[in-house]
Order: C-alpha cells, then sequence, then structure tokens
C-alpha cells in the first residue's frame, strides 16, 4: 500500500489509542466489523469515504483523519493509473515482440526457401542417403518454425516450404528403394499442397506418385495418378511432365498409340511451359523430355519405337552435358544410358549395348540408386534370352550386370 494510505491507517490507529477505545467500541460506534476496521487500521483493507468521515467524527478528529484519507486516496488513484500505464506499456512491447517475431518469420520463411531451393538443384548431382538427411534437417526447422508462426502469410509459406521438402524426401526414398516411405511422404507433400492451394506442387506431387507406382510396376494405378495430376496441372512445366508420365505408364502396358500421343502431348506442352517454382528436382526439362522418351518407347515391341529411343537417350545425354551444369541430373544421365542399352539390346546391338553400360557398371555403391538397379536387373533379364545364348558378349554383360546389382 502506498505511504500516504499507511499514513491514514497509523494516524487512525493513534487516535484511537489515545481514545482509550478498542476496536470493537470503535466498530460499534461506525457500525462497522470488527475485523474489517482491524483490517482498515492495519493498512490491509482501504476504506470508502462514508467510514472515513464516521471515522474522524467517532475520534473527534475535527477532520485531520479525513485529510489523511483523502491524501490516501489520491495517492490510491495515482498508483492505479500508473498500473494500468503500466500494463498498457506492457502490452504495447508485446506487440512489439510480435512485430519483431513476425520479422524473423519473413527471414525463417526466407531461408526455408533457399534451403529447398538449394536441396532441389543439389538433389541432381547427388547420392539420394545425404540428401535425405539434408531435406529431413530443413523440413524439421520448418516445422519449428510452423508451430510459432501465425495463421497468416508466412504459415502459407512455410507450409509450402514444408511441402517441397516432402517431395525431396519422396524422391530420395524412392532413390533408395523405399517406395512405402516414398509414398508417405509425397502423401504429405500433397497435403501441404492442398492446405495452402499451390497447383503447381500438387500436380508436381501427382507425377512423384505416378513415379513411385510406375516403381512399383503398377502401372494402372500410375496412368491413373498422372491424369488426375492433368486436372489441376498449367504452372510451370506440370503439364509435360504429366504426359510424359501418361506415356511411360502406357508404354509399360503396351498401349502403343497413347505412348506416342502423350509423347506428342508432352512436347507441344513443354513449348508453352513457363518457369517452375524451384529449380533441379522440381523442373522438368528439354532434356528430361527426351529421357522420358526413351524411356517409354524402350518398352514398345518396335524396332523404329527401339531406334527413337536411343535417339532420345543420346538427345538428353548431349543436352546434360552441354547445358548448365546446375541443371545436369546425373542419375538420370546414368540411367539414359541404361535405356539407350535397352533398346540396343532390343535391337541385337550387344557392343554398342555394352559401350552405353560401361559408365554405369563402374559407378561407386552409392550412386546406384534403386532405379538404376532395378534397370541393370531388367538388362540381366532380356540377356538371358536364347538368342543370345552362344554370345560371349552376353555372358560378359550378365556377370557384370549381376555384380552391379551386387554392389
Amino acid at each position: 500500500m502506498d505511504q500516504d494510505q499507511g499514513a491514514f491507517a497509523a494516524e487512525l490507529a493513534a487516535r484511537r489509542s489515545a481514545a482509550g477505545l478498542s476496536l470493537a467500541q470503535l466498530a460499534g460506534r461506525v457500525h462497522a466489523h470488527r475485523a474489517h476496521l482491524q483490517r482498515v487500521e492495519t493498512a490491509q483493507r482501504w476504506p470508502a469515504e462514508p467510514l472515513a468521515r464516521l471515522l474522524d467524527d467517532a475520534l473527534a478528529a475535527h477532520g485531520v483523519l479525513l485529510a489523511a484519507w483523502r491524501a490516501g486516496e489520491a495517492a490510491r488513484i495515482t498508483a492505479a493509473t500508473n498500473t494500468r500505464a503500466v500494463a498498457g506499456s506492457v502490452r504495447d512491447s508485446r506487440e512489439l515482440d510480435a512485430f519483431l517475431d513476425t520479422g524473423l518469420l519473413n527471414e525463417a520463411v526466407t531461408r526455408a526457401e533457399r534451403a529447398a531451393a538449394a536441396l532441389a538443384a543439389a538433389y541432381l548431382t547427388n547420392p539420394p542417403a545425404p540428401m535425405l538427411d539434408a531435406a529431413l534437417i530443413a523440413r524439421q526447422a520448418v516445422v519449428r518454425e510452423l508451430r510459432r508462426a501465425p495463421a497468416s502469410g508466412q504459415r502459407r509459406d512455410l507450409t509450402r516450404v514444408a511441402g517441397q521438402l516432402s517431395g525431396v524426401l519422396a524422391y530420395a526414398a524412392l532413390d533408395l528403394g523405399h517406395a512405402h516411405a516414398a509414398n508417405a511422404h509425397a502423401a504429405t507433400a500433397l497435403r501441404c499442397a492442398a492446405t495452402v492451394g499451390d497447383l503447381e506442387l500438387a500436380s508436381w506431387v501427382r507425377g512423384t506418385q505416378s513415379l513411385i507406382a510406375r516403381f512399383s510396376k503398377d502401372y494402372r494405378g500410375a496412368l491413373a495418378l498422372a491424369r488426375a495430376g492433368l486436372d489441376h496441372a498449367g504452372a510451370g512445366t506440370s503439364t509435360p511432365r504429366l504426359l510424359a508420365g501418361v506415356a511411360q505408364s502406357a508404354a509399360n502396358l503396351g498401349d502403343r498409340c497413347e505412348t506416342h500421343r502423350a509423347l506428342d502431348a508432352a512436347r507441344t506442352a513443354a513449348e508453352k511451359a513457363g518457369p517452375d517454382a524451384l529449380p533441379g528436382l522440381f523442373t522438368f526439362s528439354q532434356a528430361k523430355l527426351a529421357y522420358y522418351g526413351a524411356s517409354a518407347l524402350m518398352w514398345l515391341d518396335e524396332p523404329d519405337d527401339a531406334r527413337r529411343s536411343v535417339t532420345n537417350a543420346a538427345e538428353a545425354i548431349a543436352l546434360w552435358q552441354a547445358g548448365d551444369p546446375v541443371d545436369r541430373s546425373l542419375d538420370d544421365e546414368a540411367l539414359a544410358r541404361v535405356y539407350a542399352a535397352t533398346a540396343h539390346i532390343k535391337l541385337g546391338e550387344l557392343d554398342a549395348a555394352a559401350a552405353q553400360l560401361h559408365p554405369v557398371l563402374t559407378l561407386p555403391p552409392d550412386r546406384r540408386i534403386s532405379w538404376l538397379r532395378n534397370r541393370v536387373a531388367d538388362i540381366g533379364q532380356l540377356l538371358t534370352s536364347n538368342t543370345f545364348a552362344t554370345s560371349p558378349t552376353a555372358a560378359e554383360l550378365r556377370e557384370a550386370t549381376t555384380a552391379f546389382r551386387r554392389g
């Protein structure tokens, strides 16, 4: 209690004592409860003005006690005013903190976006295992920011980045041979895209889900997923990527007409495609389109399709090697060689197939992603055909493909 309020309590106690009155006697004179009067006298409670007047009269203080009360009341009002002012200043400080937090969140969004872009680009030239670790660390940082982000633009931006990083995780898990985990990450990425209404990311995820289905040899499911993605595609290079996915799925199902139709449509769409939100993994380049053409056409039985597959693979490799190193996908380049080798084997050209496979079969173990192991295994199976029963080149290639898968 304020000093002036304490002065009133002390004056009251002194005058009651001088008057020779007990608390009970004084309480009876002013019609107050003894316990309440005791708390007033010990400065634990502040009396209302009517009680102060009654006390002044009962103790014959001639206005001195009332004057002490008024001084205490003025001090009490001032203290209350000051308390409100202090509380208001604290609220202002908290608003400033919130503003600063918003600024920090903006910085966090920028850092997260840069991390996602860097990982998307780095993915093309790095093994999947360290990319999985890096993407997981980056996404964990985004989730920490999301937990304290307001329901505003920062939250939407962070959710979008979380979806992009989940997409990187999906690719890394698939390249490491874990299709189930890849599907889980892709589902999370799709939910993030739906939450923020990012159709470009959503269509990219549908393409990735189709890719996972193709890895699992669920070609009808892959075809349905690619077509579902086309329902909301349009931004960036999403449309040609999905159409190329349709072509790959149709080729595996033996539908030659749909394969060619989809590839032709993908080329037309690629000419009209705009820029993508992220580089690297999220961009469908001309090299990638040629690569998809090679991987689709090699499954068809017509010799002309095998020839075109070889041509497409060579085009993809040439574009990657001559283009910006940032856009060069080392894994896809290796796969393009495997697709060309597959087409050469179907054409009975074993020496050409061996030349294509040599750079692939000498890759270090950490670069032998699941796709490479699976496609090299397919080549080993092709080489068991009776057509190559007496070929020493076929025998050497079979042995090399077996060693590659085990390495």
